[in-house]
Formats: structure tokens, sequence, C-alpha cells
């Protein structure tokens, strides 16, 4: 059993969310995520009630995946985790491309709208360059508020995505001051692979997270080689410490590394994935 879809239209109307007034710049941010306008640029408004039941819907299947002992033996206490967890989703503003990728701003987020801007066209990059196919469906690009974004993220990250999925969930620091800065010390350090120096941290955390999408669970056969070859000696390294965490992320990394070398790195393991995975 999952929750039952909700009309979001009357729980916005009986939990009215106010938001904060001012951002760290100390300038006075747009109640909705972006101009008030239909269309912006080639974004036209979308539905928030449809956008906001696929966030749900991926949700869901990520806890139920995570507890599953906990979905077999206590299914209520679960939904009730479940149900708290779609509570910390504010109001949006949803922004949708003809290919079907949405952006989604949760409504009074402290960034100015140049900002969310700047989110909507690295994602029109991305989605154009890589687009939905009948097994790929539409992206979501999800800004979320500082609370929701500590409890549904964790205090640290930038963003998250699952392998494969849908929905890109990015934290509100990706615009924090001196995000950039961090951005070009990460890359100095090794953290992150080195054509991420000199790119905004909201162009390097939204490459990272898409490539998580690209990354279809079991592989190709073509990807799992070079992923996980026979031999240790054909083992391909990390573009980064960072992707050095698990195998997900030394995916993201060397696709982040591919992409913004504009294909021209030299390093070993995105150089070797570019073909199998369809890396343009």
């Amino acid at each position: 059993m999952r929750p039952e879809k909700r009309d979001w239209e009357k729980y916005d109307e009986e939990h009215p969310y106010i938001p904060h007034p001012r951002d760290p710049t100390g300038a006075t941010p747009n109640n909705e995520g972006g101009p008030k306008e239909q269309k912006w640029g080639n974004w036209t408004k979308a539905d928030p009630n449809a956008v906001r039941q696929g966030k749900i819907d991926e949700l869901t299947q990520r806890i139920y995946r995570q507890n599953q002992t906990l979905a077999a033996t206590q299914p209520g206490r679960l939904n009730e985790f479940i149900q708290k967890q779609v509570n910390l989703m504010k109001p949006t503003t949803d922004w949708k491309l003809p290919n079907g990728t949405v952006v989604s701003i949760t409504n009074g987020v402290r960034s100015t709208p140049e900002q969310q801007k700047q989110l909507m066209d690295v994602a029109e990059k991305l989605t154009n360059k890589y687009p939905p196919s009948g097994d790929k469906p539409p992206v979501t690009f999800n800004m979320l508020d500082s609370n929701a974004a500590t409890k549904l993220l964790g205090a640290n990250a930038n963003g998250d995505t699952v392998e494969g999925a849908t929905q890109v969930w990015i934290a509100l620091k990706v615009f924090s001051k001196g995000a950039d800065d961090k951005t070009a010390a990460s890359a100095a350090s090794g953290w992150h692979p080195p054509s991420t120096a000199g790119k905004s941290n909201i162009e390097v955390t939204m490459t990272h997270e898409f490539g998580h999408t690209l990354d279809q669970p079991g592989h190709s056969e073509a990807v799992r080689e070079v992923m996980t070859p026979k031999s240790r000696d054909d083992y391909l390294p990390s573009p980064s410490r960072y992707g050095q965490t698990d195998s997900a992320e030394r995916y993201a990394e060397a696709f982040t590394e591919h992409e913004l070398s504009g294909g021209k790195t030299d390093l070993p393991l995105p150089k070797a994935l570019a073909g199998p995975a369809g890396w343009k």
C-alpha cells in the first residue's frame, strides 16, 4: 500500500507557504520561481499538480527500495514516513521544454530570477544534447528550498539523483555566496574532475546529477566492459577522488569530465566510456 494521490490545490490552500523575505545578497526574490509570464524563452509553465505527483512517485519508490524489510513488516509506519517527506515539498513554479524536460522551482527560494534562469539554461543545454527517448523519459530538475534540501538530501549534498531516475534534486546552496569558489577548490584538490575548474557550481552540480540519469543500472555490455573489466590491469580509475566512493559516482564524474571538457579530455575513463555510453 502506498500513499493515496492528494488534491494538491486544496493542500496548498490549507498550507500557505510564506517565503523568506530576503536572499543572502539582500535582494527580495519573487514569490514565484522566475517571471510571472507563461513563457520564458523556450520554456512554458507546466501543471504543478502533475509535476508534483511525479516527484512523489519517484520518492515513494526510492524509500520502498531502501526500506524493503520495513515495507514488508510495518507498511503503515513506512507510509507515515513517506508522507512526512512529501509534506516537505512546498508549492512550486514549474517550467517545461518542448522535449518534456521540467524545471521545478520551489516558490520563494532565496535566489534571483537570473540564478534560476542559469539553472534552466544548463537543463536546456543538457537535455537538448541528450534528449528523452523511448527508454529514457524526460527529466525533472527540482530546485529545493534549504529546509527540504537538508532533510531530503542531507546537510552536505548539493544534489542527489538515483541512477537511471527521472528526478534530479538540487539544493539551494548551489547559489550561495562562495559556491563557485568551493568548486574551484574542489577541482584544484582533485576532489572533482579537472574540467570543473572555472565552471559555476550550478553547472557542475547539474551536469554531475544529469550524468546519474544516463547511468542505467546494469549497463549495456559495452559499458560494463569499461566500468568493470575482467582484468584488474584493465581497470580505469575515476577522474576524481569523489568518483572513487562508488560505481555510480565514478560514472557521473566521468560524464562530468567528458561534458565540461567539451569531449576533449585525455583522462582514460571518460575517453573509454564516451563511445559505449553514447556521450556526444
